[in-house]
């Protein structure tokens, strides 16, 4: 790493820096070596790619109100389900028996 001077306002900066640190001139050199290696790798550029990230943010979204949207949907089906189908006693002894002698009368008529 050397050291060179800014072109703009003649401070010492790096060599490897992007821009003066002091005035903010960007340095040509390396804007060219960092533009051409985003260039040549693709693959990195593509999964760090800011265009993306409201793609990727509204999948997420949609897919979280889907399930939002599921659990509601499933709570006032049973909630309607619920008040229309009330949950029946079951038989007591008795009645039991009742049923028991006309279900041996329908199957075997005397």
């Amino acid at each position: 790493m050397a050291i060179i001077s800014c072109p703009e306002c003649s401070k010492d900066i790096s060599d490897k820096a992007l821009s003066c640190p002091n005035c903010g001139n960007p340095i040509k050199a390396n804007q060219n070596k960092t533009t051409k290696w985003l260039i040549s790798k693709p693959a990195l550029k593509r999964a760090f790619s800011v265009d993306d990230l409201p793609t990727s943010i509204n999948i997420a979204l949609t897919f979280a109100l889907s399930v939002v949207a599921l659990f509601v949907v499933y709570g006032i089906g049973s909630a309607i389900w619920e008040r229309t189908h009330p949950k029946q006693d079951p038989p007591t002894t008795e009645m039991q028996q009742s049923l028991d002698k006309l279900d041996r009368g329908v199957k075997n008529p005397k």
